[in-house]
């Protein structure tokens, strides 16, 4: 098994050459337990529940009522399911992009079979990488920002080197972000996870993205290779793929202004997560995660 922290006679060049920087919201522990990351990892039901509630506040206070009105009423009505010992009553989710206790409910209705699949394709020869994309200076426009980043990652699904080369090589999960930047303004990003059965077509992959969107966009940022893995363990992707599915993390101490941009960025039916290649599956379909899930 060879990663990205091993002996540099064992890497690619190509790889060596990338900045790789921890993934934002990944703590230092590693631990996973059936491939659910460690509890540091991961927030818990109450924090979920707390952050919502100082969420629904910020809003208010703000004067977005409609913004608030969603994770005011998440869980707070259930309904009820038909089952073998009788009804099952589940509480509803109001379904918000921006509320963490419904992304974070989603994440955890995708992750087990996404995360089974991953581990079938990987097996010990493939590989998997997490790569950061971010557009030039933002101008100031979250919501068309988020558009445009989300327009012109999608478009390498659409060249004929991703159709004849990688297509049936590489799957990919895409999630579009939004966070506050250095500068106080909001800050839409990109997250890939991509991974393949075969190490030198993620490399190749990895190589073939990153100088196709320099090309495009060489006043943006160098993308961010924050794990790039051979043959990797479970427990060195899976965290990565959690993070991804688990959606933006929206502070409710942020200036109100990006807040609100935000909420409204996150909350105009954009798809925020997509699926590539080998990554398409079942748990693509929207209605995947909405299952009914015991409370």
């Amino acid at each position: 098994m060879l990663t990205a922290s091993a002996a540099h006679g064992t890497i690619p060049a190509k790889v060596q050459r990338l900045r790789r920087l921890p993934c934002k919201g990944l703590h230092s522990c590693t631990n996973s337990h059936n491939g659910v990351p460690g509890k540091r990892q991961r927030f818990s039901v109450e924090a979920l529940e707390n952050q919502r509630r100082l969420l629904s506040t910020a809003l208010l206070t703000a004067g977005d009522q409609r913004g608030a009105r969603k994770p005011m009423r998440c869980n707070t009505a259930q309904k009820g399911f038909p089952a073998p010992d009788g009804i099952r009553w589940v509480p509803l989710a109001c379904r918000a992009a921006y509320c963490p206790v419904c992304s974070d409910r989603k994440a955890r209705g995708i992750f087990p079979a996404l995360r089974r699949h991953v581990l079938e394709t990987v097996g010990t020869e493939g590989g998997a990488i997490h790569l950061g994309l971010t557009m030039p200076a933002a101008s100031g426009h979250l919501l068309q920002d988020l558009s445009e980043l989300a327009l012109e990652v999608r478009s390498a699904k659409n060249t004929p080197r991703w159709r004849q080369h990688f297509s049936k090589r590489i799957g990919v999960v895409m999630a579009l972000e939004i966070s506050q930047g250095q500068a106080r303004r909001g800050h839409p990003h990109a997250h890939l996870f991509a991974f393949g059965p075969e190490e030198n077509s993620v490399v190749d992959f990895l190589d073939w993205l990153i100088q196709r969107w320099v090309a495009r966009k060489p006043s943006a940022l160098m993308p961010q290779a924050s794990m790039v893995t051979i043959g990797a363990k479970e427990a060195e992707w899976a965290p990565h793929l959690f993070y991804l599915l688990k959606g933006s993390h929206l502070d409710p101490a942020w200036d109100l202004e990006i807040l609100l941009a935000a909420v409204g960025g996150l909350g105009a039916g954009k798809h925020l997560i997509s699926f590539w290649g080998l990554a398409m599956g079942r748990w693509s379909r929207p209605s995947f995660a909405r299952r009914p899930q015991a409370a």
